[in-house]
């Protein structure tokens, strides 16, 4: 046999015969390796369904490293299968891995949006993995299906609290009530939070921890800037505010919150600039939208009095007067721009009237820190009833008489 160049080609292939045992002994493990290969390759790709059963049998002996793989394989294949995510949610609280346990009960509030207790099993966990706005949302998803859930309430009370949120705090406590007329526990609350408002000092450091464990909260950095700016911090809350801005862009409400801040700073021209962003049109004024507006008036009065423009200043108090009427310091602001235009009388019944306020409010407050109100008998109760109804709170006001009423009328 001859090759391309003519050259003799003396090699032989070799016969079956001709193969040493060392050669057949390789071609063997060779083949035995690609069977096992196979064998194995095959398992993983076409292996059976894992079942609920085998979880939980898994769990059950304690291994749960094979039951969470087990489970992550099962919601996989069955996606649509509320249990499978169940048991994945439940393997994560185990394992202390709140953010999955988050994800797995987001998957069961898609399949069941009506179970309520689903729901708030997903907002605790994220309330555990420290994502507090979404969490927020989450309370309010319960709310929107029960209003008077009584833990949803309490969990977005807190976190407006701590987040330094007052006036939500009081407006959302306020909407709680008019679903629940005569609630003692939504009375108390409000009371106590308009004379104990959250003290920067003491949520700091908690909001400073949930920023570390999970960054980038759009509420949690506002909150901390507002801590900062009430601690005097102006610094570090100009930095924050920025970083905001450039992170989350802006919107009405934090345009009104640095209108405030920057008119603090003596930089009235600054924050002139943040009143021309538009406030939004929404004609629900039981929320954040009438608060733009009363505090957008507000600001403008506070402008437009520095520039000594008391006419164009009083114009903007008295509409903010009338859209919130209680806030003490709208009418304070406007008694004074009355009295710079000479309008002496009507300047002096409203002083007459703030100065009735502050004693009001001084009562309510030494009533607070007394510590006995929740052994508080129906004399006390007509008392707050009717320093709420001299500060303007009529809401409140009608809400104390009404559960004096309850308590007292004759049993049926």
């Amino acid at each position: 046999m001859s090759d391309f160049n003519g050259t003799r080609n003396d090699r032989i292939p070799a016969t079956s015969s001709s193969r040493s045992p060392l050669r057949r002994g390789r071609l063997m493990a060779g083949c035995g390796l690609l069977v096992l290969l196979l064998t194995v390759g095959g398992w993983y790709w076409f292996r059976p369904d894992v079942s609920v059963q085998a979880i939980e049998l898994a769990m059950k002996n304690g291994d749960l490293v094979a039951a969470k793989a087990m489970a992550e394989r099962y919601v996989q294949q069955s996606p649509d299968d509320l249990r499978g995510w169940m048991l994945q949610a439940d393997l994560a609280e185990l394992n202390k891995d709140f953010p999955k346990a988050a994800v797995a009960y987001s998957a069961v509030v898609q399949l069941r949006p009506d179970d309520i207790r689903i729901r708030h099993q997903y907002a605790k966990a994220l309330l555990q993995s420290s994502q507090f706005q979404l969490a927020e949302d989450a309370y309010r998803a319960i709310l929107d299906r029960k209003g008077t859930d009584e833990i949803a309430q309490t969990e977005i009370q807190w976190i407006l609290f701590h987040q330094q949120r007052d006036r939500e705090l009081e407006d959302f406590l306020e909407a709680c009530l008019k679903l629940e007329p005569g609630n003692s526990r939504l009375l108390f609350h409000l009371l106590v939070s308009s004379q104990k408002p959250a003290n920067p000092l003491e949520s700091l450091p908690l909001l400073e921890k949930i920023d570390a464990d999970c960054p980038s909260q759009r509420s949690i950095e506002l909150a901390v800037a507002e801590c900062a700016w009430r601690m005097g911090d102006l610094r570090r809350s100009r930095g924050l505010f920025n970083s905001i801005v450039q992170k989350h862009g802006l919107d009405a409400s934090l345009a009104l919150t640095l209108a405030e801040f920057e008119f603090e700073q003596t930089r009235p021209e600054v924050a002139k600039k943040y009143l021309d962003w538009p406030l939004d049109d929404s004609t629900d004024v039981s929320n954040a939208s009438q608060q733009q507006k009363d505090v957008w008036w507000w600001m403008k009065a506070q402008i437009a009095q520095s520039q000594r423009q008391f006419d164009v200043a009083l114009e903007a108090m008295t509409e903010a007067c009338r859209l919130r009427p209680r806030e003490l310091r709208y009418i304070h602001a406007r008694a004074s721009l009355l009295q710079l235009l000479g309008r002496s009388q009507e300047a002096t019944a409203l002083q007459a009237e703030v100065a009735q306020r502050r004693i009001a409010d001084r009562e309510l407050s030494r009533l607070v820190n007394g510590g006995n109100l929740h052994q508080a008998d129906i004399s006390v109760l007509m008392e707050i009833a009717r320093h709420c109804r001299t500060l303007g709170r009529t809401f409140q006001a009608d809400n104390w008489e009404l559960l004096i009423r309850q308590h007292t009328q004759p049993l049926q």
